[in-house]
């Protein structure tokens, strides 16, 4: 971003604040409709905004992709926790919730630290790519998640 325009402190301060806006308007979605939907709608807006982010340079596109990772980090968690929670007896939610995000801070903050070190070796563009690979992961592994009928659990 620094190369095309200098958006980078700009792009990253509207990421954040569409994180912050989204879960605060949106985060209800996934309670009001299929969570597979806000996964996958979760999961395609980050995969738009970081392909747009590695592989089309410019100030305008870097705006926009920042944006749409920040819109689609909103969802995928809340969605996974929504189905989780709905498999899991109410007396095991508070444990639940925090295994649920003990293991993705675990795996956020481990794919910032990889991140880190392909962006200093490779640059930035191989760190996109790296968290766009994620993703797509992230999108494969969903489809075990979401493959059963969810049934609320007492």
């Amino acid at each position: 971003m620094a190369q095309t325009g200098g958006v980078g402190p700009t792009a990253f301060s509207a990421y954040a604040l569409m994180v912050l806006t989204s879960r605060f308007f949106f985060g209800g979605l996934p309670d009001r409709i299929s969570p597979v939907y806000t996964f996958y709608g979760g999961v395609t807006s980050m995969a738009i905004g970081l392909s747009l982010i590695a592989f089309v340079p410019g100030p305008i596109t870097s705006f926009a992709g920042a944006i749409l990772v920040g819109l689609g980090f909103s969802f995928p968690w809340s969605s996974v926790a929504s189905i989780v929670l709905r498999r899991t007896p109410s007396y095991e939610h508070g444990s639940t919730v925090g295994l649920l995000g003990a293991f993705v801070d675990c795996f956020v903050g481990s794919g910032s630290f990889a991140a880190g070190m392909i962006a200093n070796r490779f640059g930035y563009s191989a760190a996109f790519l790296l968290a766009l690979a994620c993703v797509s992961m992230s999108a494969l592994v969903g489809i075990r998640v979401f493959r059963h009928p969810v049934s609320k659990v007492a």
